[in-house]
């Protein structure tokens, strides 16, 4: 599956559920670890209806990155995996500052920072560029109010707010998880 699809992030917790780290192995086989979640979380895809070409978003990124963006991005990620195991909001806000990725993508989203502004100010938690964007997930303790949702579906034409929920098996055969 991720020869076809490209991206062990995306194809793993499709076939496991869940919350799913990935690499690949140096003798070219796939590696992927179940990571907690904690169950207070709630999800929220802000998607806007217009698209980001990839191309042009892996484009945008440098070729090269400073030891200190790098040493940064890794202790980011380290956190960020803590923080959701835990239920850590404030946590998850500190180490959700990409450096990597966003500062280069936000500007190919139109309204981002409107969004951002919007969805954080409403709900306390962090907004996230979903890959290479457009698509948005937002990371909260408590739901977006209607009134911020509607907000939100009107900056720079139409976005669509949609309530997510984890699925903690993924794949299932004959009705059991892989």
């Amino acid at each position: 599956a991720t020869q076809m699809e490209g991206h062990p992030d995306n194809i793993a917790p499709c076939i496991y559920g869940g919350l799913i780290a990935s690499l690949k192995a140096l003798d070219n086989t796939w590696i992927h670890r179940s990571l907690a979640i904690h169950d207070s979380w709630i999800f929220t895809q802000l998607i806007p209806d217009f698209e980001v070409d990839t191309k042009k978003a892996r484009a945008a990124l440098p070729d090269f990155y400073s030891r200190a963006e790098a040493s940064a991005s890794v202790a980011n990620a380290i956190l960020n995996v803590y923080a959701l195991g835990n239920g850590d909001l404030e946590l998850l806000k500190e180490a959700g500052r990409d450096v990597i990725h966003e500062p280069y993508r936000a500007p190919l989203i139109k309204g981002f920072e409107d969004v951002r502004e919007i969805a954080e100010s409403d709900t306390g938690g962090k907004l996230l560029i979903s890959g290479s964007g457009p698509s948005c997930l937002l990371i909260s303790k408590k739901p977006l109010s209607k009134e911020a949702g509607m907000r939100i579906t009107a900056v720079n034409g139409d976005w669509k707010v949609m309530a997510l929920n984890i699925a903690p098996n993924g794949l299932l055969v004959n009705g059991k998880p892989l």
